[in-house]
């Protein structure tokens, strides 16, 4: 354990986060530890948890009153999401794990992100007019070999101090006895109706007498998920990977026309991989690399930012919007271009950070002030729901030790492949949508190769000490999002929940077309483009909803200084989702 001493000098020496302004309160979804440190008889710092629904962060919590660390917390988390969010992740997915010990300063990452089966052939995906995609996004072909279980056990029997049974224990009771329905929840089942009637199994779960959309607020169990969970903390991964759930599993993906088989699941194995490193203006960034190109795409842009003095500016100013488009387009196609499964290629990450890269995007960005330009075409409908690959879930912990967990990890598309297993309560990933059909691509799917992955969890350090664990769900702009809210911490100094706030854009580029929230002043994105020489050309620009959950999900914990120079925890959860942050109070503790 590092004491507290080290914790204050390095706190009021100004070296741990100078330049943060005081935390602003009045918003519920931020929860902040007043008091944090000021006991420097008290070695325990104060902990926090964010996470996508209030069962799962009071979860977590729940662990840490008990003695459990940010292993147990985490875990305990992710196995609530998996009842109470069932549409964005759970045993049926895979996903990973960065983690920051506090004793040694060492953090590792592993990567339990699903696996094609190991019988997969091209003609799998095959169609009249070549190779077609879209046999890959539903159904049992979608499903690869689930991860999530096998990878947390391992991190647990490595990390956890809490028996495999108590940090399951939540999950299991509300499984059993019943959790209220939130909007989101409600929302997409609604908009998965049709896929959600046409499985027995899953209509009696998701909707009411197995014919109505449920609503927000009803009580929804699951007791055949609440029995896999405990089986899972009594008899651990033999619950899910062998045995008669297992046969069941491979029986249910198989009848809906995949190829998963029971040696997929035995051969499954989680693998401990080098977290990735960079800096930005002081801080050390540590995440993830290969098979996810998200840590890449985040370093690279923020390589590109660093280039730029922000001060003076508004987060929400065209130059800063440009900033963002520019780096956010590059580093996507660069992924694109160049990233895959690392047990199946090389991925050069030294070249695709290289100088030569940053300086590349910086000469198409011209921060003078621009000449008036035509308005890009436009899409006024703002879009609300149904979006398909909006999925996943991200919480982050901090644990009283000063331990940190930022845990990413899904299904993929919301539902995954409406593929549900109703012996064991779970819906199964589709996570072979994820591969390019693209003859050449590096991540064209191969037997037993990972799809490609934009999820990001992220540490952040100053000095070796943390300073904040942050991720997001959103697909393709997870990179972006996640460089947004560090942009408003480091570059702007907001506090937590107004850097997660910031209204968010993203280039995508099939079709080209820039996506914003309304809050954004319309002008201002289009001034932004007109400062920009995107590589792909022209744009058309679309308004969605003020906050919408196209762009994430993000959660995260910080440690801040107040005007005083005083250190607190700050966690925050976002308003995009139904999320909510959590931190122990020293009445708790």
């Amino acid at each position: 354990m590092k004491s507290v001493t080290r914790y204050l000098t390095r706190i009021l020496s100004g070296t741990l986060l100078a330049g943060l302004v005081a935390f602003h309160f009045g918003c519920q979804r931020t929860a902040t530890a007043l008091g944090w440190y000021a006991d420097a008889a008290d070695d325990s710092p104060r902990a926090a948890i964010a996470a996508a629904h209030p069962l799962a962060s009071e979860a977590g919590m729940e662990m840490i009153r008990n003695g459990g660390n940010a292993i147990d917390a985490a875990l305990a988390a992710a196995f609530m999401l998996s009842v109470v969010e069932p549409h964005a992740g759970g045993p049926g997915g895979g996903g990973f794990i960065l983690f920051h010990d506090a004793e040694t300063g060492v953090q590792r990452f592993l990567d339990y992100r699903e696996r094609a089966p190991a019988s997969l052939l091209p003609d799998h995906f095959t169609g009249d007019d070549g190779f077609d995609s879209a046999v890959l996004r539903s159904g049992g072909l979608a499903v690869a070999t689930p991860g999530m279980v096998r990878g947390l056990l391992l991190v647990h029997a490595q990390e956890g101090n809490l028996s495999l049974s108590q940090v399951v224990a939540p999950a299991v009771r509300a499984a059993e006895e019943g959790f209220p329905v939130s909007s989101q929840l409600a929302g997409l089942a609604g908009d998965r109706f049709d896929m959600l009637a046409d499985d027995e199994a899953a209509a009696e779960i998701f909707l009411t007498d197995g014919i109505f959309p449920i609503e927000e607020g009803q009580t929804i169990e699951n007791p055949a998920l609440g029995e896999t969970l405990r089986a899972i903390g009594e008899d651990g991964e033999s619950a899910f990977y062998s045995g008669e759930r297992a046969e069941s599993l491979v029986e249910t993906v198989q009848a809906a026309g995949g190829i998963l088989e029971m040696e997929d699941l035995a051969a499954y194995a989680p693998t401990w991989r080098t977290p990735l490193r960079g800096e930005y203006r002081g801080y050390e960034i540590v995440t993830i690399g290969p098979p996810s190109a998200g840590g890449i795409q985040v370093l690279l842009m923020l390589s590109v930012l660093e280039g730029y003095d922000l001060s003076g500016m508004n987060p929400n100013d065209p130059e800063v919007l440009a900033l963002l488009l520019a780096s956010g387009e590059a580093a996507l196609n660069l992924a694109r271009e160049h990233v895959g499964d690392p047990d199946h290629m090389s991925v050069s990450v030294s070249d695709l950070l290289s100088q030569d890269r940053v300086e590349e995007i910086c000469s198409r960005i011209d921060l003078e002030p621009a000449e008036a330009v035509a308005s890009p075409a436009r899409d006024r409908t703002p879009l609300l729901a149904g979006v398909d690959d909006g999925n996943t879930t991200h919480l982050s912990v901090v644990d009283r030790e000063g331990n940190a967990v930022a845990l990413t990890q899904t299904i993929n598309f919301f539902f995954g492949s409406g593929v549900f297993d109703g012996g064991m309560g779970i819906m199964l990933n589709n996570e072979m949508a994820d591969f390019d059909v693209t003859e050449g691509s590096p991540n064209f799917p191969e037997a037993r190769k990972i799809p490609r992955s934009s999820m990001t969890p992220v540490l952040v350090l100053r000095d070796g000490e943390l300073v904040g664990t942050l991720g997001s769900p959103g697909a393709t702009r997870i990179p972006l999002a996640v460089v947004r809210i560090l942009s408003g911490k480091i570059d702007f100094g907001l506090p937590l929940e107004e850097a997660i706030d910031l209204p968010r854009v993203f280039a995508d580029t099939g079709p080209a077309r820039v996506s914003y929230e309304g809050r954004l002043d319309e002008s201002a994105v289009e001034q932004a483009l007109s400062l920009v020489e995107m590589q792909e050309g022209d744009y058309s620009i679309r308004e969605m909803a003020d906050f919408h959950h196209y762009f994430g999900g993000a959660h995260a914990a910080w440690i801040a200084l107040r005007e005083d120079g005083t250190a607190f925890l700050e966690a925050a959860a976002d308003q995009r989702r139904d999320g909510e942050a959590r931190v122990l109070s020293p009445e708790e503790d």
